[in-house]
């Protein structure tokens, strides 16, 4: 509508200046250059609002991406699994090193600490880097050089984002009576274990020989006589044998 208006002024000011006796031409000149700055300027401003908008667009897919990913993220958590061994060194009698390992979580943001009656161990913690396995989640192992006393209880603490607390696996140091005590008592289930074994395969052995001692006591019967005949006698069979030795020796 505007463009129509502006056709109808210029209409009208060509005429005047027909009428006047004015240049027509320089004017027709300035017009046209005005009408196509204005088709540039318009021009401009629709390619100015699409970059706008394919703008917006890019960010909106990249935050649905990072939503997804996030997603995606949170499905594929897994909580870690945290174990704590003991090891000695050289020919000493009793461990002097504490291992935690905690593996199996993904991603990798972890935080594994060590403390000896609650109290946070630094100066003698060492720890690898951060390991991944083959199955895209990761492990670690933390180290405390120790001295063991009787009574001492050591923790390894485990933060992790995934979970709604820290995990906790206890140590305690036993004394040598307390060992050895556990020790008798795990010899003497062995022994037990072995004695009862031993007796099954005993007894296992007298019941086959008691199932199969009566089929060895006569092995050319092989079944049941026949319906109406009563069984064999040993001892008659065993007399007819000898009268028929004694017939085969008479002379003719």
């Amino acid at each position: 509508m505007a463009d129509k208006y502006d056709h109808l002024i210029v209409a009208d000011l060509r005429e005047l200046m027909k009428e006047r006796g004015l240049p027509v031409q320089k004017l027709q000149l300035r017009l046209e250059a005005e009408e196509q700055e204005h088709k540039l300027k318009h021009e401009l401003e629709l390619e100015r609002m699409e970059l706008e908008a394919q703008h917006q667009r890019e960010e909106l897919e990249t935050r649905e991406a990072q939503r997804g990913h996030e997603a995606r993220e949170a499905q594929l958590q897994w909580k870690p699994k945290v174990k704590v061994s003991p090891t000695k060194s050289g020919a000493q009698a009793h461990p002097d090193t504490l291992i935690c390992s905690v593996t199996g979580f993904y991603p990798g943001g972890i935080e594994v600490k060590w403390l000896k009656n609650g109290q946070e161990q630094t100066a003698r913690v060492v720890s690898t880097e951060l390991m991944q396995n083959g199955d895209w989640t990761f492990q670690i192992l933390v180290m405390l050089e120790m001295t063991t006393q009787s009574g001492d209880i050591y923790t390894c603490h485990v933060e992790y984002s995934s979970l709604p607390g820290p995990i906790t696996v206890l140590w305690e140091a036993q004394s040598d009576l307390a060992r050895s005590k556990m020790l008798t008592g795990i010899g003497d289930f062995v022994l037990g274990l072995i004695f009862l074994v031993l007796e099954l395969l005993v007894y296992l052995r007298n019941k086959k020989v008691e199932v199969v001692g009566p089929e060895v006591a006569n092995p050319k019967q092989t079944g049941p006589p026949p319906s109406g005949e009563a069984p064999p006698n040993p001892k008659k069979a065993k007399n007819k044998r000898q009268k028929g030795a004694s017939q085969k020796l008479q002379p003719l």
